[in-house]
């Protein structure tokens, strides 16, 4: 499934006469309808300008049209049609533009790596990157390469690849194609066992523009959020419906289904459904470690969601403070002084304006109140890792932190 390449787009010149404009048109069509997801108008626009295009000898404008229907056909799932109509674009000696036999090679090689034939993706792949002309294939190329890596297991390396990827392509200003491997490193954080750190980055992908622009990878950065949920032990919405952006999102979403409760009969279903798709393949793996209870988090691993709603210590149950708000503005100032100064000491004067906002208390009332809050936190659970010096108080910096969920704003800080 083709994630990661974005739909075509059109290159063709609108000069040269009525029919050199009639095929610029139809594959600027044929492009935005990819880009709006309606890939069955594309298909038929792109077959209609190759058809015309072959009919009157336009060698460019049949090489834009085979690229997007080999494109078409990889996001429908066509992997055999797609291997053909790309394997053409790649070897088309008589397609002028470098550039383009170059991506068709390099997307032959993400085909390849859907397919799991390692081998085959990185030698195309390598294919592609040692004659790119540009920064923009460069990067696609290693950002691919990264795929391979980390279907291989080899996570360090791939985490590199991503980087040199998601660096390259913004310094040629393709965004839109840097956060897909934004979202391929976390995932190979969530394969390497790094939980926590891919929780968060993903969170941080959702909430990107980047990513809203593309319904594909917003579903996927959805998806993998919610598995990563689902292995740390913590409550997410299961939003994450994509249409025809996915194809695959079927088994994605029975795949999560599974994951909530595994059983060796429910796993032997999905296995059977697995179809031929690297996202597939990987919410497999992840679902089957869930089912071996391989992933959860250290004993001394803290999950709190940012609007300090609930929180979960290690293998402990998950608590809830969605009824209890000064306790959860309190667990959220806690939260926050980790992140930003780790190590430092919360003042008791701070963490009460932070738990009771607005309220006039006198001394003794100030510290009664926090004493007794930071009791219940402990006793729901936090004793391990809330520690105290004095009327200062902070969470144990050698504790491993993930928060989930959207920020709280000030306005619900304040309530």
């Amino acid at each position: 499934m083709l994630h990661a390449a974005p739909a075509p787009k059109t290159t063709l010149a609108s000069g040269g006469g009525a029919v050199a404009e009639r095929l610029a048109r139809l594959c600027a069509r044929a492009a935005q309808a990819a880009k709006d997801l309606d890939f069955d108008d594309a298909g038929e626009l792109y077959e209609s300008c190759l058809v015309l295009a072959e009919a009157v000898g336009e060698r460019a404008a049949a090489a834009e049209a085979r690229a997007g229907l080999a494109y078409v056909a990889h996001v429908r799932g066509d992997l055999d049609a797609a291997t053909a109509l790309y394997t053409r674009c790649a070897d088309a000696a008589d397609d002028p533009d470098l550039e383009r036999r170059l991506l068709a090679r390099c997307r032959l090689g993400f085909l390849h790596y859907d397919r799991g034939d390692l081998e085959s993706a990185e030698a195309h792949l390598r294919e592609g990157l040692d004659g790119a002309p540009g920064p923009a294939l460069r990067g696609r190329a290693l950002g691919w390469l990264g795929n391979v890596a980390r279907a291989r297991g080899e996570h360090a390396h791939a985490a590199s690849l991503y980087e040199a990827a998601t660096r390259t392509l913004r310094a040629a200003g393709d965004a839109a194609f840097a956060v897909t491997f934004d979202m391929d490193r976390a995932i190979a954080a969530l394969l390497a066992g790094e939980t926590a750190a891919a929780a968060n980055d993903l969170d941080g992908l959702r909430a990107s523009d980047e990513a809203a622009a593309s319904p594909r990878v917003g579903a996927l950065v959805g998806h993998y959020g919610a598995l990563a949920r689902l292995v740390l032990g913590v409550p997410g919405d299961d939003d994450h419906a994509a249409g025809r952006a996915l194809p695959i999102a079927p088994f994605l979403a029975r795949a999560r289904e599974t994951a909530r409760a595994p059983s060796d009969d429910a796993l032997d279903e999905l296995r059977d459904a697995l179809p031929p798709d690297a996202h597939a393949r990987i919410t497999l793996d992840l679902v089957e470690r869930l089912h071996r209870r391989r992933a959860l988090p250290p004993a001394r691993g803290l999950v709190v969601s940012r609007a300090g709603s609930f929180f979960r210590l290690g293998a402990g149950e998950l608590v809830t403070l969605g009824q209890r708000a000064p306790l959860a503005r309190l667990l959220t100032a806690l939260v926050d002084g980790r992140t930003t100064a780790p190590g430092r000491y919360l003042d008791g004067e701070e963490l009460v304006a932070y738990a009771w906002p607005g309220e006039r208390l006198s001394p003794p009332s100030r510290k009664n109140r926090l004493h007794v809050a930071i009791a219940t936190l402990r006793k729901l659970g936090l004793r391990p890792v809330l520690q105290a010096d004095g009327s200062r108080y902070r969470l144990a910096p050698d504790a491993s932190l993930v928060t989930v969920g959207a920020p709280t704003s000030s306005a619900q800080r304040s309530r």
